[in-house]
């Protein structure tokens, strides 16, 4: 196993992921010192992503001419540079240069961390090798969510900031020492632009990168799917509270990060990398429709259980996902693996805006769902290394509270039709009066019946004649019918 070259890129991604969750950690003392709103720290982290999917197309390129450590150094050089602008720069303005920066150097990360693992990694732990680097995304926020808060309080968080600059700085010098020896293969005659931005792409005209692109596609987003209303579902529809629903994230990241190595590890000796990644949608297809079926009682340990799995699974398929890349493309293994980071950090980049809504978009969406009884958070979906198409569809449970005036009232069930024209026939029985004309409303929400008449909430007219008197039954999803003569 190449233990330093797995020692160095590790320690690379997880110094710049620090970085790009330094400003969301310490979010608060930011909004409160630039009197902006907190929610704009996922505007920075949304920002740096999209234009790290640019990053990552271009830096094949710059891997190629300049080596894979040379490339690593111009990540940490573009973190620190974020750092700096964050902490030195002033208002939003400093904070949106900060996060262009990053981007600039970020996308680079696993396609320089691929080009200078692939030669010096054994076959037989592969897998389990591009699975460990890859535990540096969480363990670098978890490493901001640490260190930086109490730094923050005790010398601000503009010091905590050039505080973090140190490591970075450190790491980058020391990089150069192995470079010679590391960075054998550059050339310097390699082009950067031109028709070399396309070679990424031009590696979806074989079926097997398409089939693994559009998996990586669909698995991405189902992660997204799963953190962006995790918290959302767990307060409003399982009825937990803020602290136990954020220790359920935790769960699902700690598991994610812990799964990663043990998945390689088995697309490594157990089983081939797609079959890997067809048992990891299964999982997440599966908890998915658990997550789907989620009711006000649920006990605390199923929840918990969902979360793992999920963990486990949409969470832990990166590893094995970046390996399938690197193994595809051949030669081509910069290229392949640039390809990946994009298509990873399509969704991110979808996941931080997110995150920047939910300050003002989770009340809204918290109204929504108790009024509704299902929220569709995604359509059919290709699922699977082989590509198979699924539906994914999130039915919630029925609202506990009367649904708001805007909402249409929803169409009665068969059920309760047949009751309802049952009780209506024994009102009129009752009253001796002869039989007159029904009508239904298309919106299902009352049957009425006589001469006077027919149904008048949002249904048709119904039929003339017979009695004087009319009948009408009001139908209602969350309670019996009721009759009234």
């Amino acid at each position: 196993m190449p233990i330093w070259p797995l020692a160095a890129t590790l320690a690379v991604q997880t110094l710049a992921t620090m970085a790009l969750y330094s400003l969301p950690t310490v979010a608060p003392e930011v909004a409160r010192d630039l009197n902006v709103n907190g929610t704009l720290v996922g505007s920075f982290v949304a920002m740096a992503y999209g234009v790290g999917i640019m990053s990552a197309l271009i830096s094949p390129g710059m891997v190629r001419k300049f080596g894979g450590v040379r490339a690593t150094q111009g990540v940490l050089l573009a973190a620190a540079g974020m750092l700096a602008l964050a902490a030195l720069g002033s208002g939003v303005t400093g904070l949106a240069l900060a996060a262009i920066v990053l981007g600039t150097g970020y996308g680079a990360a696993a396609p320089a961390s691929t080009h200078l693992l692939v030669p010096q990694t054994p076959p037989p732990v592969f897998n389990l090798v591009m699975s460990l680097r890859q535990i540096g995304v969480p363990f670098g926020g978890v490493l901001a969510a640490l260190i930086l808060p109490p730094l923050a309080l005790a010398i601000g968080w503009r010091g905590a900031l050039l505080a973090e600059m140190g490591p970075v700085l450190l790491l980058m010098v020391l990089m150069e020492f192995p470079r010679r020896r590391w960075d054998v293969d550059r050339d310097p005659t390699r082009r950067v632009f031109g028709r070399a931005l396309w070679q990424p792409f031009s590696l979806l005209s074989e079926p097997r990168f398409r089939r693994l692109s559009i998996a990586a596609f669909v698995y991405a987003g189902l992660a997204l799917c799963l953190m962006a209303f995790m918290t959302v579902q767990l307060t409003t529809v399982v009825g937990l509270n803020l602290v136990q629903s954020g220790q359920i994230l935790g769960a699902y990241q700690i598991a994610g990060s812990v799964s990663r190595p043990v998945w390689g590890w088995i697309a490594d000796r157990l089983l081939t990398p797609p079959r890997t990644l067809a048992v990891l949608g299964a999982g997440m297809a599966l908890t998915s429709v658990l997550t789907g079926l989620y009711e006000p009682g649920w006990p605390l340990w199923a929840v918990l259980a969902n979360a793992l799995l999920a963990g486990c699974t949409a969470g832990g398929y990166t590893g094995v996902g970046y390996a399938e890349y690197a193994a595809l493309g051949g030669s081509r293994r910069t290229e392949a693996t640039g390809l990946g980071t994009a298509i990873f950090f399509r969704w991110r980049h979808g996941r931080a805006a997110c995150v920047r809504g939910r300050g003002c978009g989770v009340r809204r969406l918290s109204r929504q769902l108790h009024g509704r009884r299902g929220l569709c958070v995604g359509q059919r979906h290709t699922a699977g290394a082989a590509g198979v198409r699924k539906a994914w569809r999130l039915k919630l449970a029925p609202p506990t509270t009367t649904p708001p005036a805007n909402l249409a009232k929803p169409r009665p069930r068969r059920s309760e039709t047949a009751r309802a024209l049952s009780e209506l026939a024994q009102a009129r029985s009752g009253s001796g009066g002869r039989s007159g004309g029904t009508g239904m409303g298309e919106g299902g929400s009352s049957i009425g019946a006589g001469s006077s008449g027919s149904g008048t909430t949002g249904g048709s007219p119904g039929g003339t004649g017979g009695s004087d008197s009319s009948v009408s039954v009001e139908i209602t999803l969350n309670g019996p019918e009721t009759a009234a003569a």
